[in-house]
Parts: structure tokens; C-alpha cells; sequence
């Protein structure tokens, strides 16, 4: 029977959709945008551009969020970044989660919202060598996973419906393609379109989020015990208000990550 105190943390919030749409309705990777050139705005309108930079994005920031948790703070076990949502919806939310002792959750919720706010804000930029690595990870576990019928029915799903126009025959013939051509900056250029805790909620452990930005975000810590929780420190265990419920991905995410 296990008798450990275990404890998790969570931030979730309102991001842009697998195919690039926001929630009202706006294409990310159709913004008129006079600073980049000619070839990025090629890349960025092609359908399929979305989707194979969201599933790149995932896991650079997974392993961002991995190595200050695991690697530099040494607070958790384990640290995840998904992004969550319906083809057939515009919008979608991602979830960041981690598990920790219920000592340090709080110290990690901290430092999970701290990197990922670094990450967006250009303070710790995504480099072209987290682009490559990130690619080479995602293009290995998809080519792994092409010989299982269950897994080209899962990129089949809603292919050639109305309401995901983009999803064609090109999303088996061509998304590896766009995703080789994938750079730094249209990663950065996807996370301005995903809502995180402001500074102030980052440095309250999530207790404090009055921020205009704070209302598209939830942030909270979670302990599972076999007994009492009186081995954390009281202030350890902070968790914040849920502002809005967080609803469950419609089907498991496939190998690209969605």
C-alpha cells in the first residue's frame, strides 16, 4: 500500500487552437505582419503550419519546464505541457502540470509559471537547436507509430470535414514537410497567442491573480495523502481560486502530441 504524501500543480489556460485559430476565430498564422519577410509568410499561410509548429512548441516547452524543475531546482518528479482541445472548435486551452512533494508544490507551481513566462517573453528565447531537437523527437515517435492502424484512424479522424478545412490529404503527405521548415521564431510567434499567469500570480504561488490576463488562466496545487497533510509547512500548500472549469480533451493525444 502506498503511504506517501504526494502532491501536484497545474497551470491551464486559454491558447490557440491545433490549426491556429484563437477563439474568436482569428488564424495566427494569417496575421498581416509588415516585420517578417516574404519566405515566413509563405510558411506561415501554408494549412498545415499550425499544427506541425503547435506539436514542435509542446515539446520545447516540455523539456524547458523539465529541466528547471528536474534538472536545475530538483523539485519534481515529472513536468508536462500539452495543448488541449476539438478540431472542430476555434481555440483551445493548454495544460502544464507537475508532480512534487507537497513541501516543494508550491515552490514548483512557482518556478513552472516562471518558465514559461520567461519562455514567452523572450528572456530565455527558444533557440534553433531546441527547434531540431524538439522536431527530431516528435518526427521519430509519429514515424514509430505509422505500421498501427489505430494510429493513422487517429490522424484519419475528422479528415476532409467542413469544419477542419485544413485537414486534408496533405496532413499525411506534407505536414512532416512543413514541420522540417519549422523556426525559432514562429514558435515564439505561436506563444504570443497562449495566455499565462501574470507576474504577480507567479510570485504569489498562484494566490494572488488580479491581473486582466489572470482571468483566461487557472492555476492550483492538489495533495494526495494516506494521512494528515501536517508534514508540508502551511504555506507550501497555496492554491488558487479556479475561475473557470477546465474541460477534459474530447480523445487521448496521438503521437504528434494532439
Amino acid at each position: 500500500e502506498d503511504t506517501d504524501e504526494r502532491a501536484a500543480a497545474f497551470v491551464a489556460g486559454e491558447s490557440i487552437s491545433w490549426w491556429g485559430y484563437t477563439r474568436d476565430g482569428k488564424n495566427v498564422g494569417l496575421v498581416d505582419d509588415d516585420s517578417v519577410d516574404d519566405a515566413t509568410r509563405r510558411r506561415r499561410s501554408h494549412p498545415l503550419f499550425s499544427n506541425a509548429a503547435s506539436a514542435i512548441l509542446q515539446e520545447v516547452l516540455n523539456r524547458r519546464l523539465f529541466s528547471a524543475l528536474r534538472e536545475t531546482e530538483r523539485l519534481t518528479y515529472d513536468a508536462k505541457f500539452n495543448i488541449l482541445g476539438s478540431d472542430r472548435l476555434y481555440g483551445a486551452y493548454y495544460l502544464a502540470e507537475v508532480t512534487a512533494s507537497p513541501s516543494t508544490v508550491s515552490k514548483a507551481l512557482q518556478v513552472m509559471m516562471r518558465t514559461l513566462r520567461a519562455v514567452q517573453s523572450g528572456e530565455r528565447r527558444i533557440l534553433e537547436e531546441n527547434v531540431r531537437n524538439a522536431r527530431r523527437s516528435v518526427i521519430s515517435r509519429h514515424n514509430s507509430e505509422l505500421d498501427k492502424n489505430a494510429y493513422l484512424c487517429e490522424l484519419c479522424m475528422g479528415m476532409l470535414l467542413d469544419c477542419v478545412p485544413q485537414k486534408d490529404a496533405r496532413y499525411l503527405s506534407e505536414l512532416l514537410t512543413i514541420a522540417e521548415d519549422i523556426k525559432a521564431v514562429d514558435l515564439f510567434h505561436m506563444l504570443q497567442y497562449i495566455s499565462l499567469p501574470s507576474k504577480e500570480c507567479e510570485e504569489s504561488f498562484g494566490a494572488n491573480c488580479n491581473e486582466s490576463s489572470d482571468l483566461k488562466t487557472v492555476s492550483c496545487v492538489a495533495i494526495s495523502s494516506m494521512g494528515t497533510t501536517s508534514k508540508a509547512k502551511k504555506e507550501d500548500v497555496i492554491a488558487a481560486e479556479i475561475i473557470e472549469p477546465v474541460i477534459a480533451p474530447t480523445r487521448k493525444p496521438t503521437a504528434l502530441g494532439h
